[in-house]
């Protein structure tokens, strides 16, 4: 009995035996990173800075500079 990794590669080797190639060639233009890519860093490094600022500035609220009586 196969288990399911043998199974799979065994159907997928044959599927690509019987598969005909196109004699034709394809130019395609390939970016250098895909777009989803670029976006989530691009969109990690605006939260990056808006959590440091945020950070920065919620030390500024909370840091106590003075001392009064009654509070």
């Amino acid at each position: 009995e196969w288990s399911a990794a043998q199974s799979f590669w065994s159907q997928n080797s044959r599927n690509a035996e019987r598969s005909t190639l196109s004699t034709s060639t394809t130019i395609v233009e390939v970016p250098m990173e895909l777009p989803r890519v670029s976006m989530v860093n691009s969109s990690l490094k605006k939260l990056k800075f808006h959590l440091a600022s945020f950070d920065m500035v919620d030390k500024e609220r909370t840091t106590a500079t003075t001392i009064t009586k009654g509070t």
